[in-house]
């Protein structure tokens, strides 16, 4: 079950948390040029056929039907849902989530999207995904349309070149804790491919393990140049990695120019 739902987990995780980029820099647009952003479709795309190959060392019997088996088995993650409460809410300026475990209190200067700009954040990720090619962005789409994926909680500051996001998915029954660092290794190496396919000059992108609250958890951190314009503009991001009775979760910290992923992190409060 877990090696087959390899694809899916990733694939969620990655193309939300790739969308979710593509729809901050468009709030931050003001900025950085829009000459910086990366195509979300085409990135959501190469997602999948990155993943597709690195399943096909141990799915060689399902090669030549892999988006086939993954489609089959998102569908299958679907009917399997439970109604369990794994978003969380912002109260008193502060967001919690009991499900994960996880609390974020901004640091000063930092403030949360309203309902309003997580509205359109989402919207936003629904819509491109809507709009590819590809029948499994499509499904994936279904499940943001649904509610199954969402953009839980967005934090940045007064410019939008600070940003820390959570992102809730259903993964599927029998998904555990345990496939986290696996998941983080499979996700790092995709993602510098897929960075390195869309014109990023990536310098490293490597698991790497995060303390939080003495709580250590896989973590996929990239380190890369956009060009904009004549100039590169230094970016950087820090994706934790959760998951718990079949729901996972990415805490994703990305700055520009100064790698301040960490310090972001320091939002962060995570329970058992």
């Amino acid at each position: 079950m877990k090696k087959r739902m390899v694809p899916v987990v990733m694939a969620v995780i990655m193309a939300l948390s790739l969308t979710a980029c593509g729809a901050d820099k468009t709030v931050s647009s003001a900025a950085i040029s829009e000459s910086a952003e990366s195509s979300v479709e085409e990135k959501a795309e190469t997602v999948e056929k990155e993943v597709s190959a690195e399943t096909s060392v141990d799915e060689t019997s399902e090669e030549a039907d892999a988006e086939t088996s993954t489609e089959a088995s998102v569908k299958e993650a679907e009917s399997e849902k439970d109604d369990v409460l794994v978003f969380g809410k912002t109260e008193d300026g502060v967001y919690s989530n009991e499900f994960f475990g996880v609390t974020i209190t901004p640091m000063d200067g930092y403030s949360f999207a309203d309902e309003e700009q997580l509205a359109l954040i989402n919207n936003f990720t629904q819509e491109k995904m809507a709009n590819s090619d590809s029948d499994f962005m499509k499904l994936i789409s279904e499940q943001v349309k649904s509610g199954q994926n969402v953009i839980d909680v967005h934090v940045s500051d007064s410019m939008g070149l600070n940003t820390l996001m959570m992102n809730c998915a259903f993964l599927g029954e029998g998904v555990s804790r345990e496939f986290a660092s696996t998941l983080a290794e499979v996700t790092a190496k995709s993602s510098k491919q897929l960075y390195s396919s869309q014109g990023l000059d990536v310098q490293s992108c490597e698991v790497v393990t995060m303390e939080i609250s003495g709580i250590e958890v896989p973590c996929v951190k990239t380190v890369a140049g956009i060009t904009v314009g004549e100039n590169v503009v230094d970016t950087y991001m820090l994706q934790a990695i959760l998951i718990k009775d079949g729901y996972g979760a990415t805490i994703t910290s990305g700055t520009y120019f100064t790698d301040n992923t960490e310090k972001q992190f320091e939002m962060i409060t995570l329970s058992e």
